[in-house]
């Protein structure tokens, strides 16, 4: 029998999947182009976000965090 435990998940997915949503949000109408410059991130970054195909590391939340004046903590979960 095997004992080995299953990592708690700490994050609920869900959360996590509608980052893209969250990220047009904090957007504000800006566009893709706009809001890279903003936070120094490639236009194709933050529209494969925006498409779902990717999402971000640690790191890039924090930066989008910084630059749109939300937290990464709901940017990544949609909790406060």
């Amino acid at each position: 029998m095997n004992s080995e435990k299953k990592p708690r998940q700490i994050i609920d997915m869900m959360g996590i999947d509608r980052f893209s949503e969250r990220l047009l949000y904090v957007m504000n109408g800006e566009s893709n182009r706009s809001f890279a410059k903003l936070t120094g991130l490639s236009e194709a970054v933050i529209r494969n976000y925006l498409n779902g195909k990717t999402q971000p590391t640690l790191d890039k939340l924090k930066i989008i965090a910084k630059a749109s004046g939300y937290t990464a903590e709901w940017l990544a979960t949609g909790i406060d």
